[in-house]
């Protein structure tokens, strides 16, 4: 086979190798690490509406999530959340500048389990309507990129919407939110983004689904357990109110079955980019059989000679592992720069969309760290 043979050999199994590790990167990245920075992601559970008819909803009431709060709820902490385009400014006068935002119950942060990096986070009955004073906090880049990462920014005046709020805390550089693969900038008590008579008729209504729900279950609950108990408390929900809550139970879903977030824009192309890596992977491994078989059975007569001058079998075979593993090594790192290529070039088949799309790759398998990569598609 000679050069073409090798050069066959270490580009097939790139390939194999590239493409699998592109895949298997976006699936770990966006599905089963949604929630940078999170502690025990394995408790974290996203609850839902579920209707025999309409399926899974998006979004629950603040009242459904209230009566998930009551005596023997699964959860041992829940907290919804929605996601806007937010106006920031720093004073009158001065431009607006839009950036993704989170408004969120006060218990938000408590829920998913982070510490902030700079200031506090939000605390019981900032969330409620009519609070005395707004409070904001803001992503760790948001931090770097607008404010230099200056520490006075603690105390700061900025104009949420029109409305005049104090950034109190700075997240940790790794979160950013629980929109799973989005970069969100700023979180915000509910009542920062809606006025305090929406929020009182939004929070006595079962009818009214505006929240994103993320929850902690209890230690030692399963999630099957969890379910079953939310399913019992939607029906007790629908007996005492049938006209909003007829025939509608609560799911309790992982986070990488969300409904919403980037779980819920690249899992269909995921499932299909995953069957695809697999049978590449196995058309590969076939080839290159196929080619060290034919590799094997040129070089016979060399087999023969160097036996017919004393060499051992054992010498004969450590030689071919040796090139084994040379040709492993190679086509590896070959698979390995593809792969880095292959994860960028990736974006060009999601669909389009006006999130802001954000993912992690790692630098080096054996380290636990991340390099970050925005995009807005």
């Amino acid at each position: 086979l000679g050069d073409v043979g090798l050069r066959s050999l270490n580009l097939a199994l790139a390939l194999g190798i590239g493409a699998n590790t592109v895949v298997m990167s976006w699936i770990r990245s966006t599905l089963l690490n949604s929630i940078p920075g999170a502690a025990e992601p394995s408790r974290l559970v996203v609850v839902a509406p579920v209707h025999p008819e309409a399926g899974v909803s998006d979004t629950m009431s603040l009242a459904d999530i209230e009566a998930l709060r009551g005596p023997g709820s699964p959860f041992e902490r829940i907290a919804g959340s929605q996601i806007d385009v937010l106006g920031v400014r720093e004073g009158p006068g001065q431009p607006v500048e839009w950036i993704w935002g989170q408004p969120v119950e006060a218990g938000f942060f408590d829920v998913v389990g982070v510490q902030p990096a700079l200031g506090r986070f939000f605390q019981p009955g900032e969330d409620h309507p009519g609070a005395a004073e707004g409070v904001v906090v803001i992503s760790h880049r948001y931090w770097q990129r607008r404010f230099g990462g200056a520490p006075n920014v603690l105390g700061r005046v900025l104009d949420l919407n029109e409305r005049p709020v104090t950034v109190v805390g700075v997240a940790p550089p790794e979160f950013r939110g629980t929109m799973g693969g989005l970069e969100l900038d700023i979180w915000a008590p509910l009542p920062a983004v809606t006025s305090p008579a929406a929020l009182r008729q939004r929070a006595e209504s079962h009818g009214w689904r505006w929240l994103h729900t993320v929850a902690r279950l209890r230690d030692g609950i399963s999630r099957d357990k969890a379910a079953a108990t939310a399913a019992a408390i939607a029906a007790r929900i629908a007996q005492d109110h049938p006209r909003e809550n007829r025939d509608t139970s609560f799911a309790v879903l992982p986070l990488w079955e969300s409904p919403w977030g980037g779980q819920e824009i690249f899992l269909p192309l995921l499932r299909v980019l995953a069957v695809v890596a697999l049978l590449l992977f196995g058309l590969v491994m076939a080839n290159i059989a196929n080619l060290l078989l034919a590799r094997a059975q040129s070089r016979e007569g060399e087999v023969a000679v160097r036996l017919a001058l004393g060499a051992s079998p054992i010498r004969i075979l450590s030689q071919f592992l040796g090139e084994g593993l040379v040709l492993a090594v190679l086509g590896g790192v070959f698979g390995v720069a593809l792969a880095r290529l292959g994860a960028h070039a990736l974006l060009g088949l999601m669909p389009p969309t006006y999130l802001p799309i954000a993912y992690d790759f790692p630098k080096d398998p054996a380290e636990d760290r991340s390099e970050e990569h925005t995009s807005e598609l």
